[in-house]
């Protein structure tokens, strides 16, 4: 049950976090945010599938009678998703940046021009 209550709790503060890097797609490029969003989730997509299969081969064949290596084998599992978002976090910190990217601009802006009259 603590476990269970400590998921919870991570997934409520996650929830803080979702919007925090959703906004920086917009900022990196205004104009390709779309597609760097799809690019963002499809690589999360990856990982919440390579996840399951990891920790799947890391109980797998440990008998259940076995509390104490099947408590070793969890918490390697858990360690190693803590590792995954600490090193996202780092590298974000590194590399990360909220500034308008020049591939955003193509060199081909066009210009609206609208007459007197239009206006």
């Amino acid at each position: 049950v603590p476990i269970l209550v400590l998921m919870n709790t991570a997934m409520f503060f996650q929830g803080f976090a979702n919007p925090c890097y959703y906004v920086n797609y917009a900022d990196l490029s205004p104009r390709y945010s779309a597609v760097l969003c799809g690019l963002g989730n499809g690589m999360c997509a990856v990982a919440g599938i390579l996840g399951p299969m990891f920790v799947g081969w890391l109980v797998n064949g440990v008998d259940q009678d076995n509390h104490d290596e099947l408590c070793k084998r969890w918490r390697i599992a858990f360690i190693s998703a803590a590792g995954v978002w600490v090193l996202g976090a780092l590298q974000y910190c590194v590399f990360g940046s909220a500034e308008v990217q020049e591939w955003n601009y193509s060199g081909e802006e066009e210009e609206v021009v609208q007459s007197d009259d239009e206006l």
